[in-house]
């Protein structure tokens, strides 16, 4: 949780394979989440505050990969 994106788009990619388990990964408050992982008979929650704020300017973290048969859950 005290991670830090210091790239000059102020923006990073994180790709997540869940097959037959769970991850469940906690991220800053600051950060903005663009899950763009799929989910094949799984699931992939954003239950992150930070994305609820429709004027939210933080750090963006693009989630890709997939679940299958299992869940990725992002939390702050």
């Amino acid at each position: 949780r005290r991670a830090q994106i210091t790239s000059a788009e102020r923006s990073a990619t994180l790709e997540v394979n869940a097959i037959f388990g769970s991850i469940e990964l906690r991220v800053p408050e600051t950060w903005r989440i663009v899950a763009q992982a799929a989910g094949i008979f799984g699931s992939v929650e954003d239950k992150t505050l930070a994305n609820k704020a429709p004027t939210f300017d933080g750090p963006t973290l693009f989630v890709t990969g997939s679940a299958v048969f299992g869940s990725v859950e992002i939390k702050d």
